[in-house]
């Protein structure tokens, strides 16, 4: 009788616990939300910042950036605080985000400097690049999205090995090209562009075209992207 009595107790539980539980889905769902808005937000500002001219010292719209930076980059550390580096390592997302986040600060302590200031805006653009790619995680979690992103990513990784392969045959290519043209060639850092660069635009179709001079372009561009930002 008293068992009885315990189980309609417990039925009677049920449904508030359904309701506990379907306003807790609610709540996360809701706070999902909103962060990817913010996200999507961070992500509107740091474009603007890159393509945009800017001045050496930070603008608002650069400071509002630098703080969600900031924010994001205190969660990491917390994470890493209450588990182990090891746990934290383990996902993918946590090491793009600690990536883009060192990347952030390396490329804002280089635009601090004028002679720098190219190199850090280069920086930027690597940055930003990342904390898009972010935006795959979101699509993770969908049901239709998330099979889609966990099989591109598979497919990534294989593609990786074919890579490998392929920059075999393209350095072998270009290093026996690059001797037999050019046989009397001065030592340069432009040989390793052509040795790496020709062979790839012939691969696609440009036969006729030379290589650009990589470390050359990199001098002049860095040199020049501060007066150009500036004017």
């Amino acid at each position: 009788m008293e068992q009885s009595k315990s189980v309609t107790k417990l039925k009677g539980k049920f449904p508030i616990a359904k309701a506990v539980l379907a306003s807790q889905r609610a709540s996360r769902a809701r706070k999902r939300r909103y962060e990817n808005l913010d996200y999507i937000v961070f992500l509107a500002l740091f474009s603007y910042v890159i393509l945009v001219r800017q001045a050496t010292t930070p603008s608002n719209v650069e400071t509002v950036v630098i703080v969600f930076v900031c924010s994001l980059f205190t969660e990491e550390i917390r994470q890493i605080l209450e588990g182990t580096f090891k746990e934290w390592a383990s996902s993918k997302w946590n090491l793009l985000d600690g990536l883009a986040a060192v990347s952030f600060f390396v490329g804002f302590a280089l635009k601090l400097h004028q002679p720098t200031s190219g190199v850090g805006h280069l920086v930027y653009c690597f940055d930003a690049a990342l904390w898009i790619m972010r935006l795959l995680s979101f699509f993770s979690i969908s049901k239709r999205m998330g099979p889609i992103v966990v099989m591109i990513y598979r497919m990534a990784e294989d593609l990786m090995y074919f890579l490998v392969i392929v920059g075999v045959f393209l350095l072998a290519y270009g290093i026996t090209q690059q001797a037999i043209l050019y046989p009397n060639e001065p030592s340069s850092w432009s040989i390793v562009s052509r040795v790496f660069f020709r062979p790839y635009f012939q691969a696609h179709g440009e036969l006729f075209m030379d290589a650009p001079d990589v470390s050359t372009y990199l001098v002049v561009n860095c040199k020049d992207l501060p007066n150009t930002l500036q004017s």
